[in-house]
């Protein structure tokens, strides 16, 4: 008489041990308003040339363009909002190595 194999309780995948997370809302909101800038004056340079004749197109890249910085300075202002808690650190030492 044969005895069945026992039955094993089912096992998990293991828990991969993760990094923390060093980007936090703050960190990406100065990222995005140090880059914006420079993105939007890109769009408006590249776009320029392929709607030079269309008006309609060249005030639809210059809203995009605009909505972008102001977007960006925006966002800049919220990053340093919401780094008011740290009294005494300095924040733009702490901030600007996460843009590079």
């Amino acid at each position: 008489m044969s005895t069945p194999p026992p039955v094993l309780p089912p096992t998990l995948p293991p828990v991969l041990a993760s990094s923390p997370r060093n980007d936090s809302f703050s960190k990406q909101a100065a990222l995005f308003s140090f880059l914006a800038p420079f993105v939007g004056i890109a769009i408006g340079f590249a776009g320029n040339l392929a709607v030079q004749t269309n008006r309609v197109g060249m005030i639809v890249l210059g809203g995009t363009s605009t909505l972008l910085i102001l977007t960006g300075f925006v966002f800049g202002i919220v990053a340093l909002m919401a780094r008011k808690n740290m009294a005494g650190r300095a924040f733009l030492a702490e901030q600007l190595p996460a843009c590079a």
